[in-house]
């Protein structure tokens, strides 16, 4: 069978930031499970996979149906978080407009989390949930042949009788035994990233899962911490670099969870001499001396800190496990060893008022971090904030109802305990503008400056704050 994998366009995608904001952050992503399903099902099966990535390719619906036209897939894969479902679903509605025949498949955490409305809704064939590399293979070997869907688990579908949901499939324990994602099957070579560089880059994940309970994260790779044994995530990176891939963002939710397998690659890193550049994500109590001075041996120019806030209280409302103190700790150690800190934060999270906004804008400034990312606290299906905030009355089970009917329900809450919605937007463009147009941040980003195209980089990434 003929499969096309397609990564929509985010043109409907509900954003928790000013679209003058969105303007300037990056949101084209290599599609990492994208690439996993492909790679799995090329190595299990005959089948002819191709990806097509509506975003770096800049295609829109029109070219999509052309394409469709010409390639005449018998299956249509298309991923979907709650935030991407729309145009994944306008994915799914070229497809059966080009041809009925076609059979759609939408993958990702909104399908996860509501099956069988998912699975309810109009040119949606299948819905895979959680993993999907085993289940996305054994689904196209029914569609293929004897159609037994009910054998399948993992997936919800359409039937005579109504929407069939299979069941959740356990999480995949050995992701060693997966294969490198399938990134020669997309222009690989045009993503850039503006945090990371000019230069080619590329996602990666070394671990699925979070152990970690903050109330505003579904964790959506499950609690049970599942890691890559680090030759095996070396010799993706070996790859990679025979691609004529020089960056790489590693995705993992918490990287250095386990402090001895972070030392081990970074000392395969180091002996294989791969000249790569790496940025990764962690958590502030999960760094020390040691991890930091390895990892930037190892490449590592950036790592990226969920810092959420500057107040003590709103860190303990989300449970994030962390102090003031320790988030300087990090910040200090990253910094001694040269690397660039990027901060994200939360804005209007439960027991804030202006006073601990103002403690977050002030303690990032205080850290002076190479780069911010402020972000309005969104209560996401599935989490514990969620049903917090259904409980105190701030909103009712919105997500239930965008689930049931996303082209008519497609509106955002956030928690208006203390701020009107607008309020929230407001604030959210004040503390941007206030932490970037300092003068003495813009002169330490210029001296950082070591090459023409960085320049140019660093004026766009300017001209767009200063143009918000």
């Amino acid at each position: 069978m003929k499969v096309l994998l397609v990564n929509p366009p985010v043109d409907n995608m509900l954003v928790n930031v000013p679209e003058d904001i969105v303007e300037f952050r990056d949101v084209g992503y290599p599609n990492l499970g994208l690439m996993y399903i492909a790679s799995f099902a090329e190595k299990h099966s005959g089948h002819d996979i191709k990806i097509l990535d509506m975003q770096v390719e800049g295609i829109d619906f029109d070219a999509l149906e052309r394409r469709l036209a010409e390639d005449r897939p018998d299956v249509v894969g298309v991923p979907a978080t709650s935030f991407t479902l729309i145009d994944a679903l306008l994915t799914c509605k070229a497809a059966k407009k080009t041809d009925p025949s076609i059979r759609t498949v939408l993958g990702g955490r909104h399908g996860s989390l509501y099956p069988k409305e998912t699975a309810g809704l109009d040119n949606v064939d299948f819905v895979v949930t959680n993993e999907g590399e085993y289940t996305f293979l054994e689904l196209l070997e029914e569609i293929d042949g004897a159609g037994r869907f009910d054998k399948v688990v993992g997936i919800a579908y359409k039937s005579d009788n109504g929407v069939v949901c299979t069941g959740p499939r356990g999480w995949i324990r050995d992701i060693d035994a997966l294969p490198f994602p399938a990134r020669h099957l997309t222009p690989y070579k045009k993503y850039r990233y503006a945090l990371m560089g000019n230069d080619v880059y590329t996602t990666m994940m070394t671990s699925r899962g979070c152990p970690c309970n903050c109330l505003f994260c579904d964790r959506s790779l499950g609690k049970a911490f599942r890691f890559r044994s680090p030759r095996n995530v070396v010799e993706e990176m070996e790859e990679c670099s025979r691609m004529g891939i020089t960056e790489i963002f590693i995705k993992d939710d918490t990287f250095t969870v386990n402090k001895r397998r972070v030392l081990r690659i970074c000392d395969e890193l180091a002996e294989r001499k791969l000249g790569l550049q790496l940025c990764v994500r962690t958590r502030v109590d999960l760094v020390d001396d040691e991890i930091m001075r390895k990892l930037r041996e190892a490449g590592c120019k950036r790592i990226q800190y969920g810092i959420e806030s500057g107040s003590q209280k709103v860190l303990d409302i989300l449970k994030k496990d962390i102090s003031l103190d320790q988030t300087r700790e990090a910040v200090r150690i990253a910094k001694k060893h040269d690397m660039d800190v990027l901060g994200e934060f939360m804005i209007g999270s439960p027991g804030e008022g202006e006073k601990e906004i103002y403690d977050t804008l002030a303690f990032a400034v205080e850290l002076d971090l190479d780069y911010v990312l402020f972000n309005l606290t969104t209560p996401y299906p599935g989490t514990e904030l969620y049903r917090m905030g259904m409980d105190e009355g701030l909103f009712d089970d919105f997500w239930a109802r965008f689930a049931r009917d996303p082209m008519n329900e497609a509106k955002l809450k956030f928690w208006t305990a203390h701020f009107t919605e607008e309020e929230l937007m407001a604030m959210i463009k004040k503390v941007y503008k206030r932490y970037y147009r300092r003068p003495g941040y813009v002169l330490k980003r210029v001296a950082k400056v070591k090459s023409f195209p960085e320049l140019m980089q660093k004026i766009r990434f300017a001209l767009k704050i200063f143009g918000m």
